[in-house]
C-alpha cells in the first residue's frame, strides 16, 4: 500500500468512528453515481462491439444462431459468475467481520 492509499484509508477509518455527515453521504452518492455511469457506458460499448462482430461475421458468410446452445452457454456462464460473486462477497464479509467492529449480522 503506497502513502496515498494509506492516507486515504486513515481518513476513511477516522470517518468510520464519527456519525456520517450529509456532505459525506452526498460525496458517497456522487461517487456511486459516477461508477454506475461508467459501468452503464461499459455495457453499451460491449453491446456495440458484439453487434458489430455479428454483422462483420454475417458479411463473411458466418452465421451464429442464438439457439439452445447459446441458452446452455448463458446458463453455465451466469452460474459461474454468480458463484465467483458469492465467493467475493463472502470473503469481503469475513474480512470486514475480522477487521472491523461493525455488526454485519441481521438482528
Amino acid at each position: 500500500m503506497d502513502n496515498t492509499q494509506k492516507e486515504t484509508q486513515d481518513k476513511i477509518d477516522a470517518q468510520m468512528n464519527e456519525p456520517a455527515s450529509v456532505k459525506f453521504l452526498i460525496d458517497v452518492a456522487q461517487a456511486m453515481e459516477t461508477r454506475i455511469d461508467y459501468n452503464f457506458n461499459s455495457v453499451i460499448q460491449v453491446s456495440l462491439l458484439v453487434e458489430f462482430l455479428y454483422e462483420a461475421l454475417e458479411k463473411q458468410g458466418i452465421k451464429i444462431p442464438l439457439d439452445e446452445d447459446f441458452q446452455k452457454f448463458q446458463e453455465t456462464r451466469l452460474s459461474e459468475i454468480k458463484s465467483k460473486f458469492d465467493e467475493a462477497v463472502s470473503d469481503a464479509t469475513e474480512e470486514l467481520k475480522t477487521n472491523s467492529e461493525i455488526n454485519l449480522e441481521d438482528d
